[in-house]
């Protein structure tokens, strides 16, 4: 079968439903040909915890219809295989093509899977998609305890969805403390203590090394530090690396990512990126509010004229049960930091930490924990010079 579009989007995920959105509110009137690995587009992947834990449904998933569009076409369940740039045409995986004039790459990541010696493949699973979430329900179901690997937002989210439960689960962070980019040492020991009283077990500085059968038939995981647990499956959420290698082997230039400029411009003309699947400008963004910016960009140069996308400073909110935790920016190293550069608040009693970060008079960064008051504005003064006052304000929650 032959398909022909303006534009085709690879990859069916968050990005390439917000870049539809988008086209869509420009009013976009070209032909839109979407392949998507995924039986359902662009469903919201932030709500998947949830959805493991049975607490959203598939309908509270699923982004509003795109059939009654019919300048869209969305092949659903449909790899990109090949492309061919020069004469502007790619083979699906279901052996029909798609001649395109514009090519937009929103393929996302994949998880880096580590080794682990003597591993069932049955007994490990990722936690990235609907397929992989539903799949863990089953492992759930049918287990008495289980493993995440991983200690950043994922694996603490799939942990406490896994507790939420009922079911005991070990989480497993190789370094020294939880969420290591966003957190510092008292943040992630604040939160490494209530993933605990949620019933989250937390080993740090370790990894998997084996998993094998006991005499009694269980399946047991053998730990880096010495130690063995029981984990009737593992769940990986080590990261993201892009899914590129589609691109690569059509020519275009990658590293760490699709390369673009601030345009979304790949290295070859009519060719796009998006998503966690792009390195943009030098920077991978894989937050949704990051993603959506490079979306509402994406749809104005494809529409009209070029536009440049600009991250918005955003903050990241852990979604986990009984536990308020915000973090944005950079925390600079304590080497860096002046005797009264930072500004900190501890309530021991109220279970309550909140820190400033300063690079001179800039506000670089913010740790709150357990009262996330003013974290919106916070976020929106990352990186402004700050007087005393408005340093205390924002400190205490005042706005």
């Amino acid at each position: 079968m032959q398909i022909d579009c303006d534009i085709l989007i690879v990859g069916g995920g968050m990005a390439a439903a917000r870049l539809v959105h988008e086209l869509r509110e420009q009013q976009y009137s070209g032909r839109i040909v979407v392949a998507s690995r995924e039986p359902q587009m662009g469903y919201n992947r932030v709500l998947l915890p949830g959805f493991l834990a049975g607490e959203c449904t598939l309908r509270d998933l699923c982004s509003s219809s795109h059939s009654t569009d019919e300048r869209l076409n969305v092949c659903s369940g449909v790899d990109v295989v090949g492309i061919d740039l020069m004469r502007r045409r790619a083979t699906l995986s279901d052996a029909s093509r798609a001649s395109f004039d514009r090519l937009v790459f929103a393929t996302g990541s994949a998880v880096p899977v580590p080794q682990i010696s003597g591993a069932p493949a049955e007994r490990l699973t990722e936690f990235r998609n609907l397929d992989d979430a539903q799949r863990l329900r089953d492992l759930v179901a049918q287990s008495r305890c289980g493993a995440v690997v991983g200690g950043g937002l994922l694996g603490l989210e799939a942990a406490d969805a896994i507790a939420a439960m009922g079911l005991p689960v070990r989480l497993i962070h190789r370094g020294p403390r939880l969420m290591t980019r966003q957190l510092d040492d008292l943040g992630s020991e604040l939160l490494a203590a209530a993933m605990q009283a949620n019933g989250v077990d937390v080993t740090l500085n370790t990894t998997i090394e084996q998993m094998q059968m006991n005499p009694h038939g269980d399946h047991v995981i053998n730990l880096s530090n010495g130690e063995s647990y029981r984990a009737d499956f593992v769940v990986l959420a080590t990261g993201a690396q892009p899914a590129d290698r589609l691109a690569a082997a059509a020519g275009l230039e990658v590293d760490s990512g699709i390369v673009t400029d601030e345009y979304l411009r790949a290295s070859r003309t009519g060719v796009y990126a998006l998503g966690e699947c792009a390195n943009v400008a030098g920077a991978r963004q894989q937050l949704v509010d990051h993603v959506n910016a490079q979306a509402a960009a994406l749809a104005t140069t494809l529409t009209g004229e070029p536009a440049a996308v600009h991250a918005p400073p955003v903050g990241t909110r852990l979604k986990v049960h009984n536990i308020a935790l915000v973090a944005a920016g950079e925390m600079p190293a304590a080497s860096q930091v002046e005797p009264g550069d930072d500004i900190t608040i501890r309530d021991q009693a109220r279970g309550v930490y909140r820190r400033l970060g300063f690079a001179g008079n800039r506000l670089a960064g913010a740790v709150l924990f357990g009262d996330t008051a003013g974290a919106r504005e916070i976020v929106a003064h990352l990186g402004r010079e700050l007087d005393m006052e408005q340093r205390e304000r924002l400190a205490f929650g005042l706005v």
